[in-house]
């Protein structure tokens, strides 16, 4: 939605952000180590990248399509949530890398059952 930006679009806000450096997923694709050089929330993405593309049948088939997670240049305004136990979760350098016009970044602690007033609570 933020590539395509439509009339009227103001922002959006995702848990499945595509933040992946053009360098990190070359090495991903070429079953190589890390480049060097990645932070430690950097280098916690990256095995879960490796984790998730050997694992699961989904990320796999997204991973042979080349840049499913790669950042893609929108100029949207954006507000990213990252939630625990998600298959990957996006560093904020790499999430502000990739969203230049970064509003509101959340690292959610802990998972807690969604209610229904306070649901949106938790991506604030």
């Amino acid at each position: 939605m933020g590539l395509q930006a439509p009339e009227g679009l103001l922002a959006i806000h995702t848990n499945m952000p595509a933040t992946v450096p053009a360098d990190v997923d070359k090495a991903l694709q070429a079953d190589d180590p890390p480049p060097s050089g990645l932070s430690a929330d950097e280098r916690r993405a990256y095995e879960q990248l490796v984790r998730t593309f050997k694992q699961v049948d989904y990320a796999r088939f997204m991973a042979s399509k080349g840049g499913f997670f790669n950042a893609k240049g929108v100029s949207t305004p954006v507000a990213v949530s990252v939630f625990p136990g998600e298959q990957y979760q996006a560093p904020r350098s790499w999430t502000e890398r990739a969203y230049p016009n970064l509003i509101h970044f959340n690292q959610v602690r802990h998972r807690r059952p969604l209610r229904r007033l306070g649901a949106a609570a938790a991506l604030l």
